[in-house]
């Protein structure tokens, strides 16, 4: 399906990922979130990050094919931060949002409630 973005049609890939995901591909759906930097940018541990998912802004759902959640969450990052995102109104559903890249606080949500989010240093498991 082709969106306009800032004035460009782009390709919107979202749709293509929820339904192989459906169809059964290895495929694993998450959906991104962004947190306000300022919620977690002075946490000094994993275990002081802040998580508050009623002001939270779900910016995409990404379908990830990876060796466990930890290598999909990489992905992800890599996805958002190195890489231009296939999805380019994924892009700029972050960018509105605020975003330029995904940092610390911001968390990916699996299918069955379990969140990893973004630290200092890699990712930590979270449950709401």
């Amino acid at each position: 399906m082709r969106v306009k973005v800032n004035g460009k049609t782009v390709m919107d890939h979202r749709k293509t990922a929820e339904r192989k995901c459906q169809e059964g591909d290895n495929r694993t759906k998450v959906k991104l979130y962004y947190q306000e930097f300022s919620k977690n940018i002075s946490a000094r541990k994993d275990e002081n990050l802040v998580l508050e998912p009623e002001s939270a802004t779900h910016i995409c759902t990404l379908a990830i094919e990876g060796e466990d959640r930890f290598d999909i969450a990489e992905q992800v990052y890599e996805i958002m931060n190195l890489r231009q995102p296939q999805d380019m109104v994924t892009k700029a559903n972050y960018e509105t949002a605020g975003h330029t890249s995904m940092s610390i606080g911001d968390y990916i949500v699996f299918e069955d409630g379990e969140i990893l989010q973004c630290a200092r240093a890699g990712f930590v498991s979270q449950r709401t």
